[in-house]
């Protein structure tokens, strides 16, 4: 292991191989929330008042407007979250070589390239990313500064402002600010350090100030369902035990869906013995982090920055669960990547300071094997496939064209704007004029759905219409309707 990831080049193969993973099926079509981003990002002086239904500070989707204006293919859009994706790799190994060694920093470059979340977020059309990307590198100014004796102007400045612009990405971003804190005013004792720490937290506020009223507007108003307001605030529902198993999942690696309700229900042993397996694991990785600051033979500073980030990997976690009921946020893996990085690399240093070579070796090819195998079903998983479906309908034309959705009304502007007499009907039972003649684009009967395909069928079924063979394009049912 020595051997492999103690020479200078091991970083660029790393940084190779988390570019191969983030190219793979980066055309793919649009999905879900990208449709929004898409949409709130198209007017510049607009965005604000559009992020009012999105419930996002600004950054991202200001960068994106400018990112649109030279090509709107996916896999070119999908770049600007690929770049910050390959930084938040080269960020885990700065933070892993500075505050420990070559190997503990490639290890956990080595983890972020074939991250499921990781990668996922790379593709994503969203904050995520970027978000986790200024987070890190704040994280990683801040390990420059705990370890100097005498911290310079640039890297307090470098804090600063990744600090700043991470909050201006993501809300969550807060949380990693909030435990950083925590951190500080647990283990600090240096009054300059302190003084001079207090006045940073100060310059990130007033940077965020002009931001302010705005964040009280979108939490008052969330104006695509503000009947929802009073019970959420922000729109996004309460947390429960079923989304922090799944989060936890996620970030872990495996597909959180199959901690899903329906999937429980259907193969209650092995979910029953995948948990007791996890279970097993998160015992084992918690003695031995006992045992690893039990037994910690490094220096005050390693120490403090073995404890940071700890902090930073769970307290987000358990801040989150403390103010949901304030917010109404909910825990989603794709929330805490930055988190998820902080705790790749203080596993790394825990596995590389307490057990054997041989047993490193084994964890790291399991852990391996784990995103591989998640990885291939993320890359053959083609969830809405809206340009083959769209390829096929310009073929067999109808003469109407109904997509029945109950919230991508994204999808049908953007993909097929230019089909004839085409329409969207939010819910298959709302009363529609419909042609003898009709192509419908609906979702499979999923659970989390409530089954819109099986409704829609029913709805053209007592009106007198006739299907034909339904194709399917991914997660979507192409079907035509005669009468």
């Amino acid at each position: 292991m020595d051997n492999i990831f103690s020479k200078k080049n091991a970083i660029l193969w790393i940084m190779a191989l988390a570019v191969i993973v983030r190219i793979i099926a980066l055309g793919k079509s649009f999905q879900g929330d990208e449709f929004f981003s898409i949409m709130d990002a198209r007017t510049f002086a607009n965005i604000p008042d559009a992020l009012l239904s999105d419930t996002h500070p600004p950054l991202y989707f200001y960068l994106l407007h400018f990112w649109m204006k030279i090509s709107m293919s996916e896999a070119f859009l999908r770049i600007l979250s690929v770049i910050p994706g390959l930084g938040l790799c080269l960020g885990a190994y700065l933070i892993g070589r500075y505050a420990f060694d070559e190997i503990a920093g490639s290890v956990s470059a080595l983890i972020v390239a074939l991250a499921p979340i990781a990668v996922w977020s790379s593709q994503y059309i969203r904050t995520y990313s970027l978000a986790a990307f200024f987070t890190v590198f704040s994280v990683f100014f801040l390990i420059r500064l705990l370890k100097d004796e005498e911290p310079g102007r640039f890297d307090w400045a470098g804090y600063i402002a990744c600090s700043a612009m991470a909050m201006y990405t993501f809300y969550f971003s807060a949380l990693v600010i909030i435990a950083e804190n925590v951190f500080i005013a647990t283990f600090m004792r240096k009054k300059e350090f302190l003084k001079s720490w207090l006045l940073s937290q100060a310059a990130i506020f007033a940077l965020y100030i002009p931001w302010i009223p705005f964040f009280y507007f979108q939490r008052s108003s969330y104006v695509g369902h503000p009947q929802m307001v009073e019970q959420v605030g922000f729109y996004i529902g309460r947390v429960h035990v079923g989304a922090l198993i799944r989060s936890l999942a996620g970030l872990a690696g495996f597909d959180p869906r199959l901690f899903s309700k329906h999937i429980v229900s259907a193969h209650g042993i092995f979910v029953a013995v995948s948990l007791a397996i996890v279970m097993a694991g998160a015992i084992l990785a918690a003695w031995r982090v006992v045992e690893f600051f039990r037994s910690a033979k490094a220096g005050p500073e390693k120490g403090r920055t073995t404890e940071l980030l700890f902090f930073l990997a769970v307290l987000p976690f358990l801040l989150a669960l403390f103010l949901h009921q304030a917010f109404g946020i909910i825990l989603m893996s794709h929330y805490f990547i930055a988190s998820f990085i902080f705790l790749a690399l203080f596993s790394t240093a825990v596995m590389v300071k307490t057990l054997s070579k041989k047993v490193q070796l084994v964890m790291l090819l399991l852990v391996i094997i784990l995103y591989v195998s998640r990885l291939s079903g993320m890359y053959q998983d083609k969830e809405m496939d809206f340009k083959s479906a769209h390829a096929y309908i310009k073929v067999a034309m109808a003469k109407d064209t109904v997509l029945v959705s109950p919230s991508f009304g994204g999808a049908f502007d953007h993909y097929f704007f230019d089909i004839p007499n085409r329409r969207l009907m939010e819910d298959p039972k709302t009363p529609s004029l419909l042609g003898k003649d009709v192509i419908a684009i609906t979702y499979p009967a999923k659970l989390e759905l409530k089954n819109i395909h099986k409704r829609f069928n029913a709805f053209v079924s007592s009106r007198g219409y006739r299907s034909g063979s339904p194709k399917a394009f991914g997660d979507l049912i192409v079907e035509r309707y005669t009468r």
